[in-house]
């Protein structure tokens, strides 16, 4: 089994697609695990060490097995790509879905503020400048200005805003 495992983490590293693994893959794993355990309860002292020490270096290697595997089902996520899944276990799938959907709600979510944004940055108010206001870039980044006293104008409701705090214009309506 030892060398078996050897064997796919190599072959998961040459690979940038899942590589196919049998069904009860995980399994045998944990029946091989077991029986170090076993080894390692039941044995003599050296059988019980070489167990011990075996059963270490084999949780590190299934540990880094499942380590790329998880990185390949993510990157297959976000490249949009099942061709790279093709060969996902059951329990992988089950992290597949659940990573798959929180991507995918992330995304929605990235994408709902977003375009929120666009939509507060596109926004522009009818004002009426108070006093000598210079040129400034809007947060549109445009150029308005400069304004005199009694001018009006449309400018983003976010620089209205600020302006409204600095006694600078008076809001008259939205566009």
């Amino acid at each position: 089994m030892y060398k078996y495992l050897i064997s796919i983490l190599l072959e998961e590293l040459k690979s940038e697609c899942l590589i196919e693994l049998s069904s009860d893959f995980y399994i045998n794993v944990q029946a091989y695990l077991q029986s170090l355990k076993n080894k390692m309860d039941k044995g003599s002292e050296v059988e019980a060490k070489l167990a011990e020490a075996e059963a270490k270096i084999v949780i590190e290697i299934v540990q880094s097995i499942m380590a790329i595997r998880l990185r390949k089902i993510l990157n297959g996520i976000m490249a949009g790509s099942n061709e790279s899944l093709k060969n996902l276990l059951e329990v992988e799938l089950n992290v597949y879905e659940k990573f798959s959907s929180a991507i995918e709600e992330f995304q929605a979510m990235t994408k709902k503020y977003t375009s929120l944004e666009e939509d507060l940055l596109a926004k522009k108010i009818l004002v009426r400048f108070i006093r000598d206001v210079p040129a400034f870039v809007g947060v549109d980044l445009k150029t308005y200005g400069p304004f005199k006293p009694e001018d009006l104008a449309y400018i983003p409701a976010v620089n209205a805003e600020a302006l409204v705090k600095r006694n600078v214009i008076e809001i008259l309506g939205g566009e």
